[in-house]
C-alpha cells in the first residue's frame, strides 16, 4: 500500500503518531508493505531545518517505526533525513521488515534543485 501523506512540516513526533493509524489501515487492507513518501516524518521543503531534525538509523523515528512494523506485522518503507556517522545528511529511504528489523537503506544518489545544498549524494545503490 502506498500512502500519499501530507506531513506536518518539522513535526516529526506528530507525523510519527499518525503512522499507527496508517499501519492499521494497511493491515485492514491485507497488505504487507506500507510505503510512505520521501522525508515522511519531517516534510520536504524545509531544507534549512533538516540539520536539527535529521536522525540516525538508531534514532527515535526508526525505533518507533520498527516497533510499529513489528506490532502490525508489516514491512515499512519511508523517507528519512538521515544523519550519517560523519555528520553529513542523506535523503534516505529505510526499509524495515515485518519484525521491525532494518533490511536496507538507500541514500538518494541523484539530488536535484536545492537538495545538493543540504544532502550528500549516496554512493552505493543499497546498504544493509
Amino acid at each position: 500500500m502506498i500512502a500519499q501523506t501530507s506531513p506536518l512540516l518539522a513535526e516529526a513526533t506528530a507525523n510519527l503518531e499518525a503512522l499507527e493509524s496508517l499501519c492499521r489501515l494497511a493491515v485492514e487492507a491485507k497488505v504487507d508493505l506500507l510505503a510512505l513518501p520521501e522525508l515522511a516524518f519531517t516534510g520536504y521543503n524545509i531544507f534549512e531545518r533538516l540539520d536539527r531534525l535529521a536522525q540516525t538509523i538508531d534514532g527515535p523515528i526508526v525505533t518507533e517505526a520498527a516497533r510499529l512494523a513489528n506490532k502490525y506485522n508489516l514491512h515499512l518503507l519511508f523517507g528519512l533525513a538521515e544523519r550519517q556517522s560523519n555528520g553529513e545528511l542523506s535523503n534516505s529511504a529505510i526499509l524495515l521488515d515485518e519484525n521491525g528489523q532494518h533490511l536496507a537503506t538507500y541514500n538518494k544518489r541523484h539530488l536535484w534543485d536545492r537538495e545538493n545544498e543540504f544532502f550528500t549524494a549516496g554512493k552505493k545503490v543499497l546498504r544493509g
